[in-house]
């Protein structure tokens, strides 16, 4: 093996997912299964501070399986060791004659909750504010009845990123392998797609080891 790729793979830090390691969206999918089978309340596992972590990297999975289907190509997802921002979403560029680089969407993930005010309210006080700081993902394993008041809120606001709002498809039980993600453009336009984790990602069949990326790839900001 590469000196240097041994040395990168000693070097690797994790924390739930590796850190600062280009990930395929089947090895974010796998360690999150993983572990959403080993609780015994599933409930919890969306609730609790302890999942924090595992939580983001699920409800980015939902946008980078609709991004893979909005804009044809293959996505990945990467959780920076700085604390700048939760989640980054790349895609690579389509260069000619030069090496590859990487599309980067930098985001933040804002969970909402049973235990969170009204919708709109949440919207209010915790995406608002950040509106033009980071891309956001808003999450919740909850079914929003109606989310027009809250995309009216938000496209008022002149943003320059983009949002997604990734909710439960299922008002009966939690299905946590379905989800629908609603894009709101810096153009304000609107896309919805329902996801299938269990179809709309190349998924790591169980007993399988995980794909990382260990090569430095460094992203470059758009």
């Amino acid at each position: 093996m590469d000196k240097f790729l041994q040395t990168q793979i000693k070097k690797m830090e994790t924390e739930i997912f590796p850190l600062d390691r280009i990930l395929p969206l089947g090895t974010v999918f796998k360690i999150f299964k993983d572990e959403y089978e080993k609780s015994d309340n599933k409930k919890l596992f969306f609730s609790d501070r302890k999942y924090q972590r595992l939580r983001e990297g699920y409800f980015a999975l939902f946008v980078a399986a609709a991004l893979n289907y909005w804009e044809k190509k293959d996505h990945f997802l990467h959780f920076p060791k700085n604390s700048q921002n939760d989640v980054n979403i790349l895609s690579v560029k389509e260069i000619n004659d030069k090496k590859s680089e990487m599309w980067c969407l930098p985001c933040d993930i804002k969970e909402y909750t049973e235990y969170s005010d009204s919708f709109e309210d949440f919207i209010a006080g915790k995406v608002i504010p950040k509106i033009n700081i980071y891309n956001i993902i808003i999450g919740t394993y909850l079914t929003i009845r109606d989310i027009r008041p809250a995309i009216e809120s938000i496209k008022n606001q002149g943003k320059r990123l983009t949002i997604w709002i990734v909710s439960g498809k299922d008002p009966v039980g939690i299905d946590f392998t379905t989800g629908i993600v609603t894009m709101i453009h810096p153009s304000n336009n609107i896309l919805q797609k329902e996801i299938d984790l269990n179809n709309d990602i190349e998924r790591i069949d169980d007993g399988k080891p995980v794909l990382i990326f260990h090569n430095l790839l460094r992203p470059k900001l758009v």
